[in-house]
């Protein structure tokens, strides 16, 4: 697959391809002096990276208006890609990003077709949907979401109907949940046990069973954890401070995972993402001695003016941990270093965490495997 570098082009070089064919002359001219950046697209692909600039560039031999909605304008079309010549089928925009920045993005055709860079190998699935990628020079992938080797042992995975009560009905329902177990383990019973939120996309586009078990392979002496992943099923009003689910969950869903399984866990913790990370603060909140771990990643701590803030500011320190991270793009960084901030002032022991990605899936995948090293020490 093409890397996202330019090879042993510099910026200098870039800046004459584009110059040379915004000078062209006629079509025929255009089409002479388009052929070195197509021969470069071709090579490593776009954008075009050198530094911390990145150069998108389009090719369509209908005019029209091209433009950028991506994770450092807030999925807004206000970055327009320029035609660089009427004769010319290229379309070209430069932009600067922190050299170890991860950016989702696509590209919006006349206002109205959103599709991925053609000239970009690069897509993810993201929280919207699936989307190309830019990957700059500094950026570090986590290797250990890939999927493991044949030799590397695989956790134990089950799977429980929990019972629920559906909200303002009075019909009962069930919720399935899966529980990881570390492999190896001559005994489980006293292991932490970690509850995570929006549980089937922390396993499919999170990659999270894979981060466990390539981790657990990697650091044989890292303590070991249970694991449970928690479906969403009404996940908005689940999520957005509902005293009722943070019931379900602290009253129910708690025992029947350790009586099922004949767990007495050392301590328990709980891990989410967005509105995941707000219900993750909350658990902690109503319940410390439930849930002693709080890890938030890009969390909607905004909700409600900002009420789970002001309710840890308003208390007296809690016997709680916490892991806090955010993308610094467009992301969760405001209210998440003035949750900071309060819970410094309460001395609450915290490790917080940034990185120049957004809100999305592979902003979190990278910090799966940090959450688990500080769960299992903490």
């Amino acid at each position: 697959m093409p890397r996202q570098v330019t090879s042993r082009l510099d910026e200098t070089d870039i800046d004459r391809i584009v110059t040379a064919i915004r000078n062209s002359g006629s079509a025929g001219e255009a089409r002479k002096r388009e052929a070195p950046l197509r021969k470069l697209l071709q090579l490593t692909g776009g954008p075009i990276i050198r530094g911390d600039e990145a150069h998108f560039f389009f090719e369509s031999p209908i005019d029209g208006v091209v433009r950028i909605t991506g994770d450092w304008n807030g999925w807004k079309p206000i970055d327009k890609l320029d035609k660089l010549n009427s004769y010319s089928r290229f379309y070209h925009l430069r932009k600067r990003f922190p050299i170890d920045a991860r950016l989702a993005y696509r590209l919006l055709l006349d206002g109205q077709h959103s599709v991925f860079d053609p000239f970009n190998p690069y897509r993810e699935e993201e929280v919207f949907g699936t989307n190309s990628v830019i990957r700059m020079p500094a950026y570090k992938s986590e290797p250990l979401a890939n999927e493991p080797a044949t030799e590397v042992p695989r956790g134990k995975i089950r799977e429980f109907e929990v019972p629920h009560l559906k909200h303002g009905t009075g019909a009962n329902f069930t919720r399935s949940v899966t529980v990881y177990a570390p492999a190896d383990m001559r005994t489980i019973s006293k292991l932490p046990i970690l509850f995570v939120h929006d549980g089937p996309q922390t396993i499919s586009v999170g990659k999270f069973i894979n981060i466990l078990d390539n981790l657990y392979n990697k650091e044989p002496n890292l303590d070991r954890t249970i694991v449970v992943f928690v479906p969403p099923r009404e996940r908005d009003k689940e999520y957005m401070l509902n005293e009722s689910y943070a019931s379900w969950l602290a009253h129910v869903l708690v025992p029947f995972v350790e009586s099922k399984m004949k767990l007495r866990p050392a301590y328990r913790g709980t891990l989410g993402s967005s509105l995941g990370g707000l219900l993750s603060a909350q658990l902690g909140f109503i319940y410390p001695k439930v849930f002693s771990r709080i890890a938030m990643q890009s969390p909607a701590l905004w909700v409600q003016n900002e009420k789970i803030i002001r309710s840890f500011k308003s208390v007296q320190k809690l016997p709680l941990h916490f892991f806090l991270q955010t993308g610094t793009i467009h992301d969760a960084e405001t209210e998440s270093r003035k949750m900071l901030r309060v819970l410094q002032e309460k001395a609450y022991p915290t490790v917080y965490r940034e990185s120049n990605e957004s809100h999305n899936w592979g902003n979190w995948r990278g910090s799966y495997a940090d959450v688990v090293r500080w769960f299992g020490s903490v």
